[in-house]
């Protein structure tokens, strides 16, 4: 089983959704992003966060269209060139740093 989940800044759950674990993980989070109600949102959150396995040119320019600045790890699966992998910027790797909320939410709901 996957669990998928978005959570504001404090660790406060939006969205949770459990799923088969043989389907892709990207076609998952576009189901679940588009069934999020915005209206949860504080509209002061600007940031979106998430591990390198939802790295995706799509993902990224569908955070730009809503109304986010995505701060994913870009994965470097996704680049044939070594010379031209991408890396975070100090200030997104500080900002980074914060998503052991997140991780910490994973643990209190798999814990119950």
């Amino acid at each position: 089983m996957k669990l998928l989940l978005i959570t504001n800044e404090k660790g406060i759950p939006l969205n949770i959704d459990l799923f088969k674990g043989n389907l892709n993980d990207m076609n998952i989070f576009n189901k679940q992003l588009d069934n999020l109600n915005i209206g949860l949102i504080d509209k002061k959150s600007t940031i979106f966060m998430a591990d390198a396995g939802y790295d995706s040119i799509k993902l990224r320019s569908k955070f730009n269209n809503i109304f986010y600045k995505s701060t994913i790890p870009f994965n470097k699966r996704n680049t044939k060139d070594k010379n031209k992998i991408k890396t975070l910027t100090n200030e997104e790797k500080n900002l980074y740093k914060s998503r052991i909320t997140i991780e910490n939410t994973f643990l209190k709901i798999k814990k119950c």
